[in-house]
């Protein structure tokens, strides 16, 4: 994804700069968050300030990061650095659209998130 599929959502958090001087997993909590976890980002944006958000999300962007590095110097390779980065803010917590508004969510989305808890439920099960 990117600025110009989000633009809309992300807009009322940051500028277009803003997203870009992040780092990717940033830019990637910035897409996940404002698309599937919209009222917890007003709820934010509200608590503690206009911007605070986008603060938020660019520190943790970095400390993720720097995370990578580390399991990268432990050995792993940059994909399974990835992987385990990425599962700590991309699938939790659920989406509230999934909750509340799913009357309102596309069939694309709707199928996109049958088969992520399907896959989720196989890793539980497997001990993945």
């Amino acid at each position: 994804m990117g600025w110009k599929e989000n633009k809309e959502r992300l807009e009322p958090y940051m500028t277009e700069q803003e997203y870009y001087s992040q780092t990717a997993y940033a830019m990637e909590i910035a897409d996940y968050w404002t698309r599937w976890l919209p009222k917890m980002c007003r709820r934010y944006e509200t608590e503690h300030g206009k911007g605070s958000l986008y603060q938020r999300m660019k520190k943790l962007g970095k400390e993720l990061t720097l995370q990578s590095m580390d399991l990268q110097d432990d050995g792993l390779n940059e994909d399974q650095a990835d992987e385990i980065i990425r599962e700590q803010f991309q699938y939790e917590p659920e989406p509230e659209t999934m909750q509340e508004d799913e009357e309102e969510m596309s069939e694309e989305d709707k199928r996109y998130w049958k088969v992520l808890r399907e896959i989720q439920r196989d890793r539980v099960l497997n001990g993945l």
